[in-house]
């Protein structure tokens, strides 16, 4: 079957429909002083992405129909030469079947390629304007597949050549997994960062790690580099200005956030955007203005953004940043690389020409040309190609870099005559940039160092001392070392840095004590290349660091904590090893305790596998490998010493570092659980035992518990760990504590509910417990008959629960309210009805009415479509859609509402249909590209590639009749196999599939979708995408999550579903309103945020009303789990200080879309079970066989880790949405007056964890 409208398939494929690919289109619009020009579009050039322009004018343009129109796994791009003759632009293919070109570089006749996984030569050697010569000088740069997620990005980029004579090339963070150069040199990265080579391929070697997507490298005059890399999906990454040393780390994907000590800082960044290639103009035209500043395309944003940087210490910082270029009237302006002209007076700009980088199966790209014509425009002075080494030598001074560098060249390649007239210029120039270039050309690759280098480090220009030191390390010029020293301390920071660097290049020992008296240098860049060069040389002295530990103090002492975290070193160790044992500060030996517990494991080595866009959705890496048996036999002596000759609170805060080296804490810890111990002691002992699963401290832990003797706190710590543990010994412990009538009434509550879910309390048992006194273990017990109810048993434990609805406990009376919901005790519902009455239990009887439907609870459902509870109110509202038949009557004669419960009412009484039927296809990598969905038309009967490659038919696929549920868990069976694609357990989320179907309309009308799914979900309607929800951790599935207003024409209408892997079950549901002119999408959406939101901003409330609802945890659910400075609930952030922080405006939205900024340290997490339940909450403790979560309604849930299938960072805030939907906009104003006057800061409170 073919699709009856052809375009859809470009909509399917994330495309659009072409037109006329010369149709005229408006300009982007440009900064005052600026033009553009569109030098070319499709159909001449297709798929652009990076460009190059020779000084003759030659235009070298990279085309990418491989992520354009795919297959993205074939090698199908090519390069194409643009020449103007007589006025019109020539094009002639110069090279093809290459792979995703995303680089350029030239350098004599040489064009240089970056196209993952290789970097590549070619060259016109017959001067046909076709490259005759192609020469792979790097291959394995990035993964063999790129494009195993459906895109060839986060690979290799826009690679610059640097004066030193290396090619600088960016490379995503997909990491390259096993780089050779040409001279047999290998690398091998996990994540992103920059690498630098040869032209020829060799001296393969890291620069700097720790990137997420850098697309370009930009250089400057003084030979320092820069990236603009993109935001992540998680938000907060941000879209950032990075300044790259040799030997920096800034911190993507973890330390950024965990541990800041261990990464550099951004100049700038922002969240929001795409920055991809652009360049730093130090050429002589354009106007004075713009040198040393840098240009970068953002597609994301549209723009072509200027950068104003200036010298900050040994880095930069940002002056001023500016946009030069502008979509404007343009929608499908996507700037994704900018280069300098080949004349050095203009700018060369490529741009995808789509309205989004996920359309494809489309002709699209356009190239313009910008050029400056302000009142301080300059025009370059010529410079013709040195044709001896006397004109060479005077280009050095050029005020074009690209001129500079040709005679840096062509000085390079003489043979003789040189060296002398470069000394006599490095002596005498008064040109700065003459001088550098004059070094390097002097250098030439010599593997001795030139006798000037020792006078250069001293010269009276920085810069020339920066430079030389350069040389001095790149070269490895080890007789210099000492020369290098002194200038550890020159006055300038970036000579500092420089000198540093070099020393840890070199790699001399003896340069170590001077390194360590820098290390706490006041400049971040210089302390980090000190604390780098020492960690490179690895010449780790004990009783040398010991000294430094012990004579520093404060921020001179932190300098060396830092320099020794993470160093997997015996001798390390030992260092550690001794000022645990002899130290006579207690906070030093604190420390120690926590690097040797940090140092006991060690990260496994990288498998190769991406962390995706999203890496913070994910589990973060632990360490979980022994690295020496020596090392860890020294940590456990140094710890099973301590314990012995420290004092008790010493002792405890031994045994709490302990869980970090894993199952070996166990022997460490049991000798200090017995009973001659203090209760500190033994607490934190068994504190430790709980979080293993090993025989002795799970006996240990039931010995605990089970006798009578021991203190209760400690049993009923003891009692966590026997919880969390399925196995036999616990269960016994469990069965003898509840068996026993002395046991306490706190740990009957714990034990009786564990015991049932095990299927091991016996009935006579849980009926003797249903008669206990005490109401904890009343309230346990009735949560123990969810567990053991059958149909013979049946009516027995609902008499027992009814019989508790009248208990004097209204905690009880809760429980047994609780327990009639779950089990649908239809007798209880008269007793329920008129439990409402009493305040304490109304949320608790809403819940249980909500899960059996009776039209005798009308009132009560209503009352719940007013609840502060948003989860709550959609409960209410599914059971009104169930009951619809028998009151709708009723409800339609209601004119009493109030607005917020008619809305709702209304949508109950909608009539929606289910989508039942579908065709559906996949599993696909992340968004799929024109490799799946690239031609003109759709057959249903045509296989495409799927995530893993092999190919994938369109099929049917069976809704739920009722509900709409499309259940997707058979295609789901790839997360099982993801890694070997190169996805990691993070990155599965992006698999996803399509559904599509045909709704049939009698007349053209406007209706609404009510949609539901686990994960992200996007719906076009005839090609227009008309809702997206985007949420890689995914979402509890509910059916009523979203309403979506459409329209549809007479006839037949596509419908098209995307649905990403989620979490818990893989499903979606789709369901469709009747006709109805008076639907009113806005309204039946239920949200009041734009309301209250326009109100609050425009009028002022009342903070002492709002102080009173705020703490009132019936009107709304604020102090629940927040506290303003101390009073209130511990969930959350406490308040005070927040309006010191965030303007009015950024509290209002905080209330209304508390997802947009979450709070550090209060990221909630989303779990799926074994069972297929999904849970969201914060983690309040953890160890590695439990886990307790604490929900949104500051409830505690418990879970044993074996029984967590999934686990997530959420990307929603545990406080949800609507939460305030229910409040006036006077009532909303009030409580955003009173959150705005919290201007003094919280007490501190240690963490929970």
């Amino acid at each position: 079957m073919r699709l009856p409208y052809p375009w859809l398939v470009l909509v399917l494929a994330g495309g659009m429909p072409t037109g006329d690919a010369a149709e005229s289109a408006p300009l982007p619009t440009t900064a005052a002083g600026w033009s553009i020009e569109l030098l070319a579009q499709a159909p001449l050039i297709h798929a652009p992405t990076a460009v190059l322009e020779t000084s003759e004018g030659l235009l070298f343009l990279a085309q990418d129909p491989m992520d354009l129109n795919g297959p993205a796994t074939e090698p199908i791009d090519y390069i194409v030469t643009l020449r103007r003759v007589n006025g019109q632009l020539v094009r002639t293919r110069f090279a093809e079947n290459l792979g995703p070109i995303m680089g350029l570089e030239w350098t004599g006749d040489t064009l240089l390629v970056a196209h993952a996984p290789l970097l590549t030569a070619l060259r016109d050697t017959d001067g046909d304007g076709r490259a005759d010569q192609r020469i792979d000088l790097v291959r394995g740069l990035g993964p063999r597949n790129p494009a195993f997620n459906g895109y060839n990005d986060h690979v290799i980029s826009g690679m610059r050549l640097g004066m030193d004579g290396f090619l600088y090339v960016p490379f995503g963070d997909k990491g390259i997994p096993a780089a050779v150069g040409s001279d047999g040199k290998t690398l091998r990265v996990h994540g992103g960062g920059v690498l630098r080579v040869r032209p020829d391929g060799t001296d393969l070697e890291l620069v700097a790690s720790g990137l997420r997507n850098p697309l370009s490298v930009a250089i400057n005059r003084r030979g320092d580099a820069f990236a603009y890399g993109n935001d992540d999906d998680s938000k907060q990454w941000p879209n950032g200005l990075i300044h790259l040393i040799d030997g920096g780390h800034y911190g993507y994907p973890y330390e950024f956030l965990d541990a800041p000590q261990h990464a550099l800082p951004l100049i700038t960044g922002r969240i929001g955007g795409a920055g991809s290639q652009g360049f730093c103009f130090e050429e002589a035209g354009l106007a004075p203005q713009f040198r040393g500043n840098l240009f970068f395309a953002d597609w994301g944003l549209q723009t072509l953004v200027r950068f104003e940087i200036e010298p900050a210490g040994a880095s930069y910082r940002l002056k001023r940043r500016s946009d030069v270029v502008q979509a404007g009237p343009l929608e499908s302006f996507r700037p994704f690389c900018a280069a300098v002209g080949g004349d050095g007076n203009s700018i060369l700009l490529v741009d995808w020409a789509i309205p989004s980088k996920l359309q494809t199966g489309i002709q699209r790209g356009r190239l313009y040309r910008l050029s400056y014509q302000g009142t301080d425009a300059t025009v370059p002075p010529s410079a013709a190609a040195p044709k001896d080494v006397a004109q060479a030598l005077s280009n050095l001074a050029h005020p074009a870099r690209r001129v500079r560098l040709v005679a840096q060249r062509f000085l390079t390649g003489q043979d003789t005559g040189n060296p002398a007239a470069l000394r006599t210029l490095l002596r005498t120039a008064t040109s700065a940039e003459a001088r550098r270039h004059a070094l390097w050309a002097l250098d030439r690759g010599r593997e001795t160092a030139d006798p000037l280098l020792a006078e250069l480090i001293e010269d009276s220009d920085p810069n020339l001392r920066v430079e030389a030191l350069r040389v001095i390390g790149i070269r490895c010029y080890s007789p210099l070392a000492a020369l290098v020293v002194r200038c550890l301390t020159d006055e300038e920071p970036r000579v500092r840095r420089e000198a540093a660097i070099t020393l840890g290049r070199i790699r001399v020992a003896d340069s170590v004590p001077a390194l360590l008296a820098a290390l706490d240098d006041t400049d971040p860049f210089v302390s980090w290349s000190v604390r780098r060069a020492l960690q490179r040389i690895n010449n780790w002295n004990t009783e040398q660091l010991v000294d430094q530990l012990f004579s520093r103090q404060g921020t001179a002492q932190r300098a060396v904590v830092w320099l020794l975290e993470r160093q997997w070193d015996e001798r390390v160790v030992e260092t550690w090893c001794q000022v645990a044992n002899r130290a006579s500060n207690r906070k030093l030996r604190a420390t120690a305790y926590r690097c040797l517990a940090d140092l006991y494991l060690r990260f496994p080595d990288w498998d190769g596998a991406w962390f995706g866009t999203n890496p913070l959705i994910g589990n973060r890496p632990v360490r979980s490998e022994t690295w020496s048996v020596v090392a860890g036999q020294r940590i456990r002596e140094t710890f099973t010493h301590n314990l012995q000759q420290r004092t008790d609170q010493e002792r405890v805060l031994i045994l709490e570092a302990l869980a970090s080296i894993g199952a070996a804490a166990v022997d460490l810890a049991l000798p200090w659980v017995d009973p001659s111990m203090s209760l500190p002691v033994r607490r934190a002992a068994i504190g430790v035992l709980v979080q293993f699963d090993r025989p002795l401290a799970l006996q240990r832990l039931a010995n605990c518990a089970t006798t009578t003797t021991e203190p209760l706190a400690l049993r009923q710590l003891a009692l966590t760990g026997l919880l969390a543990n399925p196995s036999e010994t616990a269960t016994r412990a469990l069965q003898k504590l509840v068996q026993c009538p002395t046991t306490a009434a706190a740990l009957l509550a714990l034990s009786v509910p564990a015991l049932a879910e095990r299927g091991e309390l016996p009935a006579e048992q849980l009926e003797r417990l249903l008669r206990h006194r005490n109401p904890d273990v009343l309230v346990a017990s009735l949560q123990a008959v969810h567990q053991l109810e059958d149909d013979k048993d049946a009516q027995r434990w609902q008499t027992a629960v009814r019989q508790h609805l009248q208990h004097t406990s209204r905690a009880v009376q809760q429980a047994a309210i609780k327990a009639s919901g779950q089990h649908r005790y239809q007798q209880a519902i008269p007793e329920l009805v008129q439990q409402f009455r009493i305040a304490e239990l109304r949320t608790a009887v809403i819940d249980a009415l909500a899960t059996m439907p009776a039209a005798q609870a009308l009132e009560i459902y209503l009352a719940g479509l007013a609840d502060q509870n948003p989860t709550r109110r959609r409960l209410c509202r599914d059971a009104l859609q169930t009951l619809r038949n028998e009151v709708a009557s009723d409800l339609h004669k209601r004119s009493d509402l109030p607005a917020a419960v008619k809305a709702q009412v209304e949508r109950v009484l909608l009539p929606l249909q289910p989508v039942t039927r579908w065709r559906t296809i996949g599993p696909f990598p992340r968004e799929v590209t024109g490799d799946v969905f690239g031609q003109t038309s759709m057959d249903f009967s045509q296989s495409h590639p799927g995530a893993d490659g092999t190919p994938v038919y369109w099929r049917w696929t069976a809704a739920e009749q009722t509900s709409g549920i499309t259940t997707l868990a058979s295609y789901g069976i790839l997360s099982n196999r993801a890694k070997q694609l190169g996805f990691d357990d993070n990155n599965t989320s992006r698999i996803n599939v399509f559904a599509h179907t045909l709704l049939t309309a009698a007349t053209a009308h406007r209706a609404v979708l009510s949609v539901g799914s686990s994960g992200s979900l996007r719906i076009w309607v005839n090609g227009q995408q008309v809702y997206r929800f985007r949420d890689w951790s995914g979402r509890p599935f509910a059916t009523d999550e979203d309403l979506i207003p459409i329209r549809l024409e007479q006839g037949e209408n596509e419908l098209l579903v995307q649905s990403h892997v989620g979490i818990g079950i893989w499903q979606f549901s789709v369901r469709v309103s009747a006709a109805d002119e008076d639907i009113d999408p806005q309204r039946l959406a239920l949200s009041r945020s734009p309301l209250l939101r326009s109100y609050a901003l425009a009028n002022r409330g009342d903070a002492t009303r709002g102080q009173h609802l705020f703490f009132n945890t019936r009107k709304v659910r604020c102090a629940r789990c927040h506290a303003v400075a101390g009073r209130g609930g511990q969930v959350g952030p406490d308040l005070a200080g927040f309006a010191a922080q965030f303007s009015r405006t950024e509290t209002i939205d905080s209330i209304l879309a508390p997802s947009r900024r979450l709070a550090n340290g209060y990221t909630s997490v989303i779990l799926a079970t074994e069972s297929g339940r999904v849970l969201t909450g914060l983690v309040r403790n953890e160890s590695n066989v439990a886990l307790e979560l604490v929900d949104g309604e500051a409830q505690v849930i418990r879970l044993a880790q074996e029984a967590i299938e999934i686990r997530r960072p959420s990307q929603k805030s545990l406080m949800p949405d609507g939460l305030v939907d229910h409040l006036s906009r006077t009532e909303f104003a009030d409580l955003v007056e009173f959150i705005s006057s919290l201007r003094s800061q919280p007490p501190a409170r240690k963490s929970n964890r």
